[in-house]
């Protein structure tokens, strides 16, 4: 397994700055390791850091609303008579 450990650390399809989630578009199946375990890895790095995103945007959404809120007021409920 340190095979596939010394693959998953050489693999080039990353930026340098991989931890902040930049990635170089894969143009090239022949960047991609022919190790299944080193495969399996990539996929759940990408998996953890793209679950990761989605939490930062939801919670930045809340933030934002929070703040309009704040500035702007609770918004009108809406009437459901017609007058």
């Amino acid at each position: 397994m340190a095979a596939s450990d010394d693959r998953v650390k050489r693999f080039s399809g990353f930026t340098g700055e991989a931890k902040q989630g930049s990635f170089l578009p894969m143009s090239d199946v022949a960047d991609l390791p022919d190790d299944v375990e080193a495969l399996k890895a990539m996929l759940r790095d990408a998996h953890i850091e793209l679950r990761g995103r989605d939490l930062l945007i939801e919670k930045l959404k809340l933030q934002l609303s929070g703040m309009a809120r704040h500035r702007f007021g609770s918004r009108p409920k809406a009437s459901s008579s017609s007058s």
